[in-house]
């Protein structure tokens, strides 16, 4: 199977209709059609949104067979996507905005130096990813963490 073949396949695994994976894909249900039909093939940014929304690596959309290798070789595994690393910036910015407006980083009235700072900021980063792992891991469907096989 190509990705037509593959897009095809994961929109009906799904019970998805053509312009309810567009929708995901950020494009009409039209494009969808082309690229089920072979006319014309997604872009990368397209195939991206499937692929995170689906919780694949884009890969298994592009490969032959890519949907049907068994899923013993291909064990879900929740990932960190550019917009958890936007919100998770966003939400360091605002702990660390807050931490220093109040008396909580300063240690004999002096503020911490910027290395210091850097240093909390990328450590806060590392656990907030690490939270968010984990509740991917904990709280995606079972349903939506690899595709189903052919009954």
């Amino acid at each position: 199977m190509g990705i037509p073949e593959n897009i095809k396949f994961l929109r009906e695994q799904h019970k998805l209709t053509q312009d309810e994976l567009g929708k995901i894909a950020g494009v009409s249900g039209k494009a969808v059609s082309t690229w089920e039909n072979g006319t014309k093939g997604p872009r990368m940014g397209a195939l991206q949104k499937i692929a995170d929304h689906f919780h694949i690596s884009k890969s298994s959309i592009i490969e032959d067979d890519g949907l049907m290798a068994p899923l013993q070789t291909r064990p879900w595994q929740p990932s960190i996507t550019e917009k958890d690393k936007r919100d998770i910036a966003k939400e360091v910015d605002d702990i660390i905005g807050g931490l220093s407006s109040s008396a909580a980083l300063c240690f004999d009235a002096d503020d911490i130096d910027d290395e210091t700072r850097e240093l909390l900021r990328k450590s806060l980063e590392n656990v907030m990813e690490t939270a968010r792992l984990l509740a991917k891991k904990k709280y995606t469907p079972y349903k939506y963490r690899v595709p189903k096989e052919d009954a």
